[in-house]
């Protein structure tokens, strides 16, 4: 049957076992012209592999309801609550083992979206870049232009800095909203222990951040064996004009530090599918995985 369970989320319940479940949000205080505006968010969606496809009806056709009654005309997802969390179904597989803190999904919820109309909207990938394989012409040119900068690994007295940089960066992203900054500093303090060993840089420019990479070691899925990858969640540079390149030089950076370490693979993580990155590593790189966020109108 189906039931509301708690906060905005509704399941299907078969012999007191929730079969499928899902949550929606809504932020109403939204103007006109931000990308949320009149949209509601569907997330947090769990599915046994055994729930038949009209019990995941029931319950999005509920969510569907619920966010009619607020004015909302589009619906997107999975998307939990922002995208400053979990977001995207995964929708290619390939061969690779999930990598740290991916969000991987199971191939059999794509049919339970695709059954109730939702539709691709945007789309995302992982690759996995032989270092070995790279080079990039212009890096002894980015040498010199960013060589007043300064390089340091990144610190948890980083953050304050890194959050202010990072508001500016996303700001343009699809359906981004802000994040409080005690919830960032928090969320993001935790992953410091992860930096082991600490790859991650930012830059400095006299005492202003003006960019940032996050990296961490991916670790192999045979404790006997030496990890060969690190997963480059993020990088952020100020969007002033006279860091253009900071990014690619960034990179060759981070390849540097992993080199030394006998590190082959970066695993350039959840990138969006129109990144200009995609174009300076697709000569050495792997698709591993794809992801999409959906939509539906209403």
């Amino acid at each position: 049957m189906l039931k509301y369970l708690n906060d905005n989320t509704w399941g299907y319940v078969q012999n007191d076992d929730i079969i499928v479940q899902a949550k929606y949000w809504f932020y109403p205080e939204l103007p006109t012209g931000h990308s949320l505006y009149k949209v509601g968010l569907i997330g947090d969606f769990q599915c046994s592999e055994e729930a038949t496809l009209e019990q995941s009806f029931l319950v999005f056709n509920q969510l569907e309801t619920e966010l009619k009654k607020l004015g909302v005309i589009k619906i997107i997802g999975p998307i939990n609550g922002s995208t400053w969390q979990n977001y995207r179904l995964t929708t290619y597989y390939g061969n690779e083992k999930p990598f740290l803190l991916e969000p991987y999904t199971p191939q059999y919820f794509i049919k339970h979206w695709n059954h109730f109309g939702f539709k691709p909207e945007h789309n995302y990938s992982s690759y996995k870049m032989d270092i070995t394989q790279w080079s990039d012409e212009r890096i002894n040119k980015l040498h010199s232009k960013f060589s007043e900068l300064t390089f340091k690994r990144l610190s948890e007295k980083d953050l304050n800095a890194i959050f202010d940089l990072s508001i500016k960066s996303f700001v343009k992203n699809p359906y981004y909203i802000d994040i409080d900054k005690e919830a960032y500093l928090n969320k993001y303090g935790k992953m410091m222990a992860l930096l082991q060993p600490n790859i991650s840089l930012v830059i400095y420019d006299k005492n202003e951040l003006v960019g940032y990479l996050f990296a961490i070691l991916n670790p192999s899925s045979n404790p006997q064996e030496r990890p060969d990858s690190v997963i480059l969640k993020t990088i952020a540079i100020s969007d002033n004009r006279k860091y253009a390149g900071l990014g690619t030089y960034l990179l060759s950076k981070l390849v540097e530090e992993i080199t030394k370490i006998n590190v082959k693979y970066i695993i350039h993580a959840l990138m969006y599918d129109n990144n200009p990155v995609q174009n300076i590593i697709k000569d050495c790189s792997v698709k591993m995985r794809g992801y999409t966020l959906f939509q539906k109108e209403i």
